[in-house]
């Protein structure tokens, strides 16, 4: 999905498909959620891999515009086709996550979403989730290098993390403090 499938190509590459100490996960993106264009994306990826299957296949955000029957019904078929180990979605709230599971007709296993020490409540809303066995990734953990130590008042973030609401004076600030 990123690159332009560059980020899998690279892997497919440098990682030997009968490798079995690595477990590859990738994304369908946001604008190929249509039944159809999730199975396709995926048998992309897989070429661009270089594997027979993709250990977990997530939904990268949801798309509000395609219902998520429609979604799953691509990703149930790469399951049942067993291109597919598990099936994972990122950004999904606890609802629409149990819209996915009924949709699909099997366990979606994981949450990847945006947390860190700057989004506590992140955990909370993923409880019903946890509760229910889903395992939640999280991206971005160190919010985007602020609370990695690496920027202070001599050294801000440039380029597009200068204007992200991470960096906010009040994140900063506080961040800073710490």
């Amino acid at each position: 999905m990123y690159g332009s499938g560059e980020s899998e190509r690279q892997i497919g590459y440098n990682i030997p498909s009968d490798d079995t100490y690595f477990k590859v996960a990738s994304k369908v993106s946001p604008w190929h959620l249509s039944g159809s264009g999730v199975y396709t994306a995926g048998m992309k990826s897989l070429q661009r891999l270089q594997r027979a299957f993709i250990d977990l296949y997530q939904i990268h955000t949801p798309n509000p515009l395609i219902p998520i029957s429609r979604t799953m019904a691509g990703m149930k078929r790469l399951l049942e086709e067993k291109r597919v180990v598990e099936i994972g979605v990122s950004n999904f709230s606890s609802k629409r996550w149990r819209e996915a599971i009924g949709a699909l007709g099997y366990k979606v296993v994981s949450n990847q979403v945006d947390y860190s020490l700057l989004r506590p409540s992140v955990y909370e809303a993923m409880r019903p989730m946890l509760t229910d066995g889903c395992v939640m990734i999280a991206y971005s953990p160190l919010a985007m290098g602020l609370l990695s130590g690496k920027y202070n008042d001599e050294n801000k973030p440039l380029g597009g993390r200068a204007g992200h609401h991470e960096f906010s004076n009040r994140n900063y600030k506080n961040v800073l403090r710490v």
